[in-house]
């Protein structure tokens, strides 16, 4: 009997089980048999009242209860011919609102009726026009509120213009952003134009803006600053490297400089001649940027003159061990000195956050000669390694000349271990490229930040800084993410393993694509067969890095509570994956 009632519980037939339950005496049921009875009744009964209301809800025409009671039947009795009546009825119901919505292009109206109907009602119809009406209401929204114009966007309007013709409104504004597209921009120095304006408060909860050209340092005249345009927000790091080999960083550390071999000492010879010109050389996991920066007519004005990219034949990350690491660098440098001349300029090489570390620590004032000594001893109390084995220098933090008296000073620390920087310098010697200073591109990137900037005391704007503001800078590349956050005598340093990478395995994931293949969808969203699925796939990295964010700004806040950061500045490759910057301002 006990076996019997759970194969009728099992096929929703409840007065069965309590019949074949009941013929058992109550005396012989033993505990199981109760509680199958007393479930078996529990559900008859639930199924009886949820009859009854569904039948006064249809008398008494209270449309609105119908919906969550037939479900719940439907999940107690699939074959409730009551319930499955009023099931086809909703769903037609909410189906042909849709269709209505959709005909006078309320994309989002639609798909709010669509999304009305629970899963266990729903059909094959229904998740088509469901898609349907998700992917147009996407398109509408996106078009209208991304931040700037790329070629991405570009296609999703022509996407949504292809869906429905009939729409007015996104043809107007295709025509529209065709044409700002095809204009020249305002700033020959910026490679992107503007498109829907900024929200009030933003998701990260900063103001952001994406960085893509340069303001103080200009173009030579015979500069084609095509690449600089092909990849916006790409060189920085590497003019900051440039930067420093003209002998105008704010930090000022070399990884080099403390070398005891003979070849560090004619490094170190040769640098302290005064140089004309400098390479940036800004070696990533993704490939080699590189900036040549050079002084202009009158000494004071930095030009760009030469630049260039190239790209691994694949991520680094992606080498199946060092030696072939080794050999696609070096082929990748082979490259780069085969289009450029470079042997006649100071050459400054960055290093990626993951191989580099940094320490800060507070020390006396004290007089300048007894601080090199004093901040050996500190490291080696506080690096967890020893110093013969580390590559490292120090500079003292001051930036923007904090006029407020002080008791200490603050001291930074940068460090590399030996071996990775000579076995990097040995590949890069053995590829043809010489190289006479090395810095940590964080560090190179708020070099450059600082001169191109934030070199006076007005803002990008023109409107005078706030004092007591600090200014974040957010580099999101192939595989790190970067923080370089400075204020009036601060400077923080903050890294991440997130990057463009994540936002490119998420897809192979959801869509069961190589990297290759999501790598392509990640540079353009047009091609996916669905903009939503991939918007779910892709939004929760998103987010992630939002929190990463926002965790940076609130450990940076923590330890210096007397600034206040007035803005993200936005730079790098990731940008480039469309809807990054609209997430950190909308959340969506």
């Amino acid at each position: 009997a006990v076996q019997t009632a759970k194969e009728r519980l099992s096929a929703c037939d409840y007065e069965g089980a309590i019949h074949a339950l009941e013929r058992v005496p109550a005396a012989l049921r033993n505990h199981g048999a109760a509680v199958l009875l007393e479930e078996a009744a529990c559900k008859a009964r639930e199924v009886a009242s949820l009859s009854s209301q569904l039948r006064e809800a249809v008398q008494e025409k209270r449309a609105d209860q119908l919906l969550p009671r037939v479900v719940r039947l439907l999940a107690l009795k699939p074959d409730h011919d009551q319930a499955q009546r009023l099931a086809e009825r909703l769903r037609r119901h909410f189906c042909e609102a849709a269709r209505k919505k959709l005909a006078q292009h309320h994309y989002d109206a639609a798909l709010h009726c669509l999304e009305q109907i629970p899963e266990p009602i729903s059909d094959p119809g229904v998740d088509t026009l469901r898609e349907q009406a998700g992917e147009l209401a996407w398109l509408s929204w996106g078009l209208k509120n991304a931040p700037v114009v790329d070629k991405t966007l570009l296609s999703l309007g022509e996407r949504l213009v292809h869906l429905s013709p009939d729409d007015p409104q996104p043809r107007k504004l295709l025509a529209e952003l065709q044409r700002r597209s095809a204009l020249p921009l305002s700033d020959s120095r910026s490679a992107v134009v503007p498109w829907a304006a900024a929200p009030e408060t933003m998701h990260v909860g900063l103001p952001v803006d994406w960085i893509t050209g340069f303001q103080r340092i200009r173009f030579s005249e015979n500069f084609d600053p095509g690449l600089l345009v092909e990849h916006p927000g790409c060189f920085f790091v590497a003019a900051g490297l440039a930067l420093q080999g003209l002998g105008l960083a704010e930090v000022k550390t070399d990884l080099l400089r403390r070398d005891r071999s003979t070849l560090g000492r004619v490094g170190r010879w040769m640098r302290m001649r005064p140089a004309r010109s400098a390479w940036g050389i800004d070696l990533s996991s993704a490939g080699l940027k590189a900036v040549r920066l050079a002084f202009g007519a009158r000494d004071e004005q930095i030009v760009i003159d030469a630049c260039d990219y190239v790209e691994h034949k694949k991520p680094l990350g992606h080498a199946v061990n060092e030696g072939e690491e080794r050999a696609m660098i070096e082929e990748t440098v082979r490259k780069f000195l085969g289009r450029n001349q470079v042997n006649a300029d100071c050459r400054w090489l960055g290093l990626p956050g993951r191989m580099v570390f940094n320490r800060q620590f507070p020390m006396p004032i004290m007089d300048a000669a007894k601080l090199p000594a004093a901040v050996e001893y500190e490291a080696k109390r506080s690096v967890p390694f020893s110093l013969d084995d580390l590559a490292w220098d120090y500079a003292v933090v001051d930036y923007r000349n904090e006029t407020s008296p002080r008791v200490d000073q603050q001291v930074l620390l940068i460090a590399v271990k030996r071996i990775p920087l000579k076995e990097r310098l040995a590949s890069l010697q053995h590829a043809g490229l010489k190289i006479d200073g090395v810095q940590s591109d964080s560090l190179a990137l708020g070099n450059w930040i600082a001169f191109d900037r934030l070199h006076d005391e007005e803002n990008t704007e023109g409107r005078p800084r706030a004092p007591g503001t600090a200014t974040a800078i957010l580099d999101i590349g192939s595989d790190t993410t970067s923080m370089v956050i400075l204020g009036p005598g601060a400077l923080g340093l903050y890294a991440s393993g997130l990057g463009g990478d994540n936002f490119t395995k998420s897809l192979v994931r959801q869509f069961q694509l190589t990297f290759a293949q999501a790598e392509a969808l990640k540079r353009d969203f047009s091609t996916a067969p669905s903009l939503g699925r991939l918007q779910k796939a892709i939004d929760p990295v998103f987010e992630a890095l939002v929190d990463e964010i926002r965790r940076v700004v609130a450990a940076f806040r923590k330890s210096h509570p007397h600034l206040t950061i007035g803005r993200i500045l936005c730079v790098g490759g990731g940008l480039r994956t469309h809807g990054l910057l609209r997430y950190l301002k909308l959340g969506k």
